[in-house]
């Protein structure tokens, strides 16, 4: 009776209590890693009036969808050996890289599996200009909220908080740009992870916005330009404190 996650947790703590209490009577070596569901295939489909309401709660529109490669699927199907599996629905949607790779499937109305993780791949890259500044979302929606607010700073965000952005990229962006402000989700995860970031690479700064969870969804709740409001006092802080340590 357990939700998808809550019986992944619990399959592995009770793993880690036998294997602490009992001597191993298996050949290792024999053990095969088991096949997993992976995307085989999509059907995109063209904007309804359910896709409109969904994504202007979070002031986002047709042209940052399309400027981030974000279209609607009409389905999708996954396959493990010999068996497929078809997915249908309304709010289905594909992250595409510029080449026309897909890279994540996004379904918000699905309680435990919003994300179906197809490629590894840094979200808001391929769009990034030539800023001063660079921000360090959660999520891709939370960067084309952030952009939709016109802040002039780039906007990227990892496969998810938990996921970090190799060291080399890291410093590559450190040397490029004047400042990166971390901007995760402002509950415990999120703060943890941008503890992470800032234990490994000092030079960055934590920002948290005490609104909603994240950016869309303070704006979904508060308004964009209340969020704006808010927002830009933040982030004009951690740079006037980076102006003040040179």
């Amino acid at each position: 009776n357990l939700k998808y996650h809550q019986a992944c947790q619990k399959i592995i703590e009770e793993y880690n209590e036998y294997v602490l209490h009992n001597k191993a009577s298996y050949n290792v070596d024999k053990f095969e890693q088991q096949s997993k569901y992976k995307v085989s295939r999509f059907e995109k489909r063209m904007w309804s009036v359910q896709d409109q309401s969904f994504w202007t709660k979070f002031n986002i529109g047709t042209k940052l969808l399309s400027e981030h490669n974000v279209f609607p699927l009409s389905c999708y199907v996954m396959v493990k050996d010999n068996n497929e599996l078809e997915i249908k629905g309304l709010y289905l949607y594909g992250y595409f890289k510029n080449d026309g790779t897909l890279y994540k499937i996004y379904q918000p109305k699905t309680i435990d599996k919003k994300f179906i993780k197809v490629d590894n791949y840094i979200q808001g890259i391929e769009q990034v200009k030539p800023h001063d500044y660079l921000i360090i979302t959660s999520s891709l929606k939370d960067v084309m909220s952030i952009k939709s607010l016109k802040i002039h700073a780039d906007v990227i965000a990892p496969d998810s908080e938990n996921t970090m952005i190799k060291k080399e990229l890291m410093e590559e962006f450190i040397n490029s740009y004047k400042k990166i402000v971390l901007l995760f989700d402002n509950d415990a995860p999120g703060i943890e992870s941008m503890t992470k970031y800032k234990k490994l690479f000092p030079a960055l700064s934590i920002s948290v916005l005490p609104m909603s969870k994240d950016v869309s969804d303070s704006i979904r709740d508060f308004g964009a330009k209340e969020v704006k409001n808010r927002l830009i006092p933040i982030l004009n802080k951690k740079l006037n404190e980076e102006k003040e340590n040179t």
